[in-house]
């Protein structure tokens, strides 16, 4: 929601900061973003070993969305290679 809440208000940078719920702390919002996707692609893997279901990570197709509301600017930076 940063992305979509800043809109018009801040520029959109690969060193944008944000801050953590308390406000008290700041990190870069990069992070933040690699840190979630990291954790979405390990759940899965893991949730498909579990299951023993045999498919290799080389064959599976990763696709991340953003929400059409979002400005070009945002999208852009989602597109933004870690």
């Amino acid at each position: 929601m940063l992305l979509y809440n800043t809109l018009g208000k801040r520029r959109l940078t690969k060193e944008m900061m944000i801050k953590d719920i308390t406000e008290k702390k700041e990190v870069k919002a990069m992070e933040v973003f690699k840190h979630a996707i990291k954790y979405f692609r390990d759940l899965m893997l893991n949730t498909i070993d579990k299951k023993g279901l045999g498919v290799k990570e080389e064959n599976i197709r990763w696709v991340l969305t953003v929400p059409a509301i979002w400005s070009d600017p945002a999208k852009q930076f989602m597109q933004r290679p870690l």
